[in-house]
């Protein structure tokens, strides 16, 4: 997202969702505020690197279409922790088919990162 390189990669935090509308990225900036951290701070990836004619949810295929793009995101950032807004972000981080409602506030694991799902912000 805005401005950020592979260079300032020593952040702990990657903020993971399937996609993020304006609205949503000041709400984001709250929860970062609260928790003390600045957009500065995280990195923030999308499970899909465009998105979907009409806003619809995205297909599994399109999903699995920009899965290395994510993954090698996340390894060469390597964060402590990722928290994932939503529940296409969480079901695919977590590699699980439960979704957000249950999981969501709950520290997980998904390899060596943390993970922590939270609502999509929208």
């Amino acid at each position: 997202m805005d401005g950020f390189t592979l260079v300032d990669a020593a952040v702990a935090l990657v903020v993971v969702v399937s996609a993020i509308l304006a609205y949503s990225r000041g709400v984001v900036r709250e929860l970062l505020a609260i928790a003390g951290l600045s957009r500065e701070d995280v990195y923030s990836a999308n499970v899909l690197k465009c998105r979907p004619p009409s806003n619809r949810d995205p297909r599994p295929e399109e999903i699995q279409a920009c899965t290395p793009f994510l993954r090698e995101q996340t390894r060469t950032i390597n964060p402590e922790y990722i928290v994932t807004l939503g529940n296409f972000s969480t079901k695919f981080i977590l590699k699980t088919d439960v979704g957000i409602t249950r999981l969501h506030g709950t520290l997980q694991r998904a390899g060596r990162f943390k993970v922590f799902p939270i609502f999509h912000p929208a």
